[in-house]
């Protein structure tokens, strides 16, 4: 598959046969879930274009199991998942409260339910990138100073060592 990518010309994105979550009307929602025999998780995955912490996310706050096959689940049950992904997808901005996981310094928009690690209160996910990536960048540069320190380090050692060995001779 070959993209075209030229300067002025309109990026479109891949096509994907996976429904959009932001459009998922309830009823398709539940005909497509019905027909899937995989665990609930994987069928979300597989049929609605979610990333996996959000399936996990929307089946935890409707109170199901991930390892529930999909076709098996009760249009009660379908229905309150829906409403859950749907929930999940909207941008409500009173709902965005920027954190942290402290464990895996993972950076989350809200708190997520399903995730039982603390977490930490961000102003802004930008706030929390710029954090994490100037503590990776700082450290990268401290590696590699370490690293070019270490050598010369390492250089000045052995020009010692050949002097000792020089003054010896002399002597």
């Amino acid at each position: 598959m070959s993209v075209n990518i030229r300067k002025e010309m309109l990026y479109e994105f891949p096509k994907t046969t996976k429904l959009n979550p932001f459009e998922l009307e309830e009823n398709l929602f539940i005909k497509v879930m019905k027909a899937n025999e995989k665990p609930v998780f994987e069928a979300l995955l597989q049929e609605i274009n979610l990333a996996g912490i959000t399936a996990t996310e929307a089946i935890f706050n409707a109170k199901l199991a991930k390892e529930n096959k999909a076709n098996k689940l009760n249009e009660k049950d379908l229905k309150k998942l829906h409403k859950e992904i749907k929930e999940l997808h909207s941008l409500k901005q009173e709902k965005l409260a920027p954190c942290i996981t402290e464990e895996k310094q993972e950076i989350l928009p809200f708190k997520f339910n399903s995730i039982k690690a603390k977490t930490l209160k961000v102003a802004s996910i930008n706030d929390a990138l710029d954090d994490s990536e100037a503590k990776q960048f700082i450290s990268e540069k401290f590696q590699e100073t370490g690293k070019t320190e270490n050598k010369k380090l390492i250089s000045l050692r052995k020009s010692i060592e050949k002097q000792k060995l020089l003054q010896k001779s002399f002597e």
